[in-house]
């Protein structure tokens, strides 16, 4: 939520051309998209601990929260350091080094599949695919 608070924070105070970049839905809408994404893992990440809380198995939402956090968290900072275009370097801590700090997915291959496949197995009962 960081990178998220600090994108639309600048949207709203850059001034170019005498208004606000974050007037320009093609500034808003990926901001909003990160939003509903990162609320989306939030809410999956209550039912996990919900289930977990009331004795019942919760393996399917605890996977799916991890891996909806780890998509939404590094998408919002892409779009942070996009919504900043050059000017992130003359920020404070940038969001570049937020960025840093959470591995894109796609280069973490073994995690995100290995939850691919116990969702698809457990909860769509799918046949084992490795």
């Amino acid at each position: 939520m960081v990178a998220l608070s600090r994108a639309s924070a600048y949207a709203k105070e850059r001034i170019v051309f005498n208004r606000p970049i974050g007037k320009n839905q093609a500034i808003q809408h990926p901001l909003a998209k990160n939003w509903m994404e990162l609320e989306a893992a939030w809410l999956m990440t209550l039912s996990a601990a919900w289930q977990y809380d009331q004795g019942l198995p919760c393996g399917p939402a605890a996977n799916a929260a991890k891996y909806l956090a780890g998509e939404a968290g590094f998408h919002a900072c892409e779009q942070a350091v996009m919504t900043h275009g050059g000017f992130w370097l003359r920020q404070g801590i940038s969001c570049r080094a937020l960025l840093a700090r959470i591995p894109d997915p796609a280069h973490c291959p073994d995690q995100p599949q290995l939850i691919l496949s116990f969702i698809a197995e457990k909860v769509l009962g799918l046949p084992k695919s490795y």
